[in-house]
Parts: C-alpha cells; sequence; structure tokens
C-alpha cells in the first residue's frame, strides 16, 4: 500500500486499524527482505 498505492503510514494504519509502529516495523521487515533476496539475485548472476 506504502509504495503501490501511495500512501502514508499513518493513513495505512488507519485503514488497517493497526498502530503506525506496526506498519513501520512490516515496511522495515519487507525491506529487508527484499535487500537479501537482491543480495543472494546479484551473487547468482554476478558471481
Amino acid at each position: 500500500m506504502h509504495k503501490r498505492d501511495g500512501l502514508c503510514h499513518r493513513d495505512i494504519a488507519d485503514r488497517l486499524g493497526i498502530s503506525i509502529k506496526t506498519v513501520e516495523a512490516h515496511i522495515g521487515h519487507a525491506y529487508a527482505v527484499l535487500r537479501g533476496k537482491a543480495g543472494i539475485i546479484y551473487a547468482f548472476i554476478f558471481l
């Protein structure tokens, strides 16, 4: 919702009925997973 719909953390929290901190934690975790996967793909392609 953050990137796809351009919503800020507060708007996402309001729509889902959760705290802003929970939204921030989930987005942070998603970015960490993506960074990890990108590193694996990069290593596979270039090594």
